[in-house]
């Protein structure tokens, strides 16, 4: 386990929560949300390609058995949420709409673009919409991500990042949501980015990165590290809130939350001061649950 990692979940747990709330007439922490949705779904590729890598190279990997596991984590939670949600609307004399309620039972809801289906009933229930989507690509994401060579795979990121820009530019005002925020394809893009981000953890380039961290002046050079993953999330921050929705929305976060998963899962054996912080066994406890 990734201490530093556990601690971070309760962190950006906190700030997608914060998020769904005003303040004294404040506008919504919009940052929160975005960002925090942006960091579970990368770290979701990291952490599945650290506890699956190794099977699904050894071909001992069971996709069925993956998605059963990953199911039990939460599914009975999100049936009995939106079970409480349909009673809800019965006692207050609202209808069921059978078609909004069936994509929510099957998790499809986030493949219609339209919001009004996207956060029907337990609206936040969309991340477990692309998450499953997820789940089934994992394998051959990763074995692609892994397999490939350097220049393959720097290729490929060229291309996809083409093609997201392209998505992002034609994308109209008014279906930036449902379209760059929640539809599973798109949103896709951050979880292949934790997988690439755990190929450089597992390369000779962590170790050579390692060995600097961990010779003289160690906890000096560590607390840098750690330091600068902080400064650039608050950097996100400023430029989060001067930017279009086209960029605030998703792609502000890219180039930031891998650098932050990547240098705080190194780091982790470090005996940075941020590490130590996150070493808190009420942080990592509260991260874990």
């Amino acid at each position: 386990m990734i201490k530093s990692l556990q601690s971070l979940r309760l962190v950006f747990v906190l700030m997608v929560f914060f998020s769904h709330f005003s303040w004294g007439g404040s506008p919504y922490f919009s940052f929160g949300g975005e960002c925090g949705v942006s960091f579970f779904f990368m770290l979701s590729g990291f952490v599945l390609s650290i506890g699956y890598g190794e099977k699904i190279d050894n071909h001992s990997f069971s996709l069925k058995h993956f998605l059963l596991k990953q199911l039990s984590k939460f599914y009975p939670l999100h049936i009995l949420l939106l079970s409480a949600f349909i009673v809800l609307d019965v006692a207050r004399g609202y209808g069921v709409d059978v078609v909004k309620l069936l994509l929510s039972i099957f998790l499809l809801q986030s493949w219609v673009p339209d919001n009004g289906y996207n956060y029907a009933y337990n609206g936040v229930a969309w991340f477990l919409s692309d998450v499953m989507f997820f789940y089934i690509c994992f394998p051959l994401l990763y074995k692609t991500i892994m397999r490939a060579s350097t220049k393959m795979l720097a290729a490929m990121s060229a291309v996809g990042a083409a093609l997201y820009a392209g998505v992002i530019y034609i994308v109209p005002s008014n279906l930036i949501n449902t379209l760059v925020y929640v539809f599973p394809p798109v949103r896709m893009v951050d979880f292949i980015i934790g997988i690439i981000v755990y190929r450089l953890y597992v390369s000779q380039a962590t170790k050579t990165f390692l060995r600097w961290t961990n010779g003289r002046r160690s906890l000096a050079k560590a607390t840098l590290v750690e330091l600068f993953a902080v400064i650039i999330v608050v950097l996100a921050y400023i430029v989060h809130g001067n930017t279009p929705a086209q960029i605030n929305t998703t792609v502000v976060f890219i180039p930031v939350l891998p650098t932050v998963i990547y240098l705080f899962a190194v780091t982790d054996s470090s005996n940075g001061l941020v590490t130590h912080l996150l070493h808190s066994k009420k942080l990592i406890g509260g991260g874990v649950n």
